[in-house]
């Protein structure tokens, strides 16, 4: 058995699974490429730029065929290992733990997972 974990190299090839990733929606505070790695406000609603020291949270889309502008609403993808209770909804140290999506009334596609 092989574990994979994105952003590491797999121990062999050949091997298929299917992950888990946290995305979060936010609007970008200015012009972004996809998989270009941002920083999120500290309320989890904003798409920063990386600046001096800051430490990405995750990466735009990294599937979009188009650059995001500013003011677009867009998937950040977090840094796998990041997050906490990683199943549909998930908590990260660096971002409020109230999501501002009531999930009661979501479908939940991925039954059994």
């Amino acid at each position: 058995m092989s574990n994979l974990t994105l952003g590491e190299a797999p121990d062999r090839r050949g091997i298929r699974d299917a992950v888990h990733v946290a995305v979060v929606s936010a609007i970008a505070r200015t012009e972004f490429y996809p998989g270009e790695a941002v920083c999120l406000s500290t309320d989890g609603t904003e798409v920063l730029k990386r600046r001096g020291g800051n430490k990405a949270i995750g990466v735009i889309d990294p599937f979009r065929m188009e650059g995001v502008g500013s003011g677009d609403l867009v998937l950040v993808v977090l840094n796998p290992g990041t997050t906490k209770n990683l199943r549909h909804t998930w908590d990260h140290p660096e971002m409020s733990s109230e999501p501002s999506y009531d999930y009661e009334d979501a479908d939940d596609g991925c039954r059994g997972c």
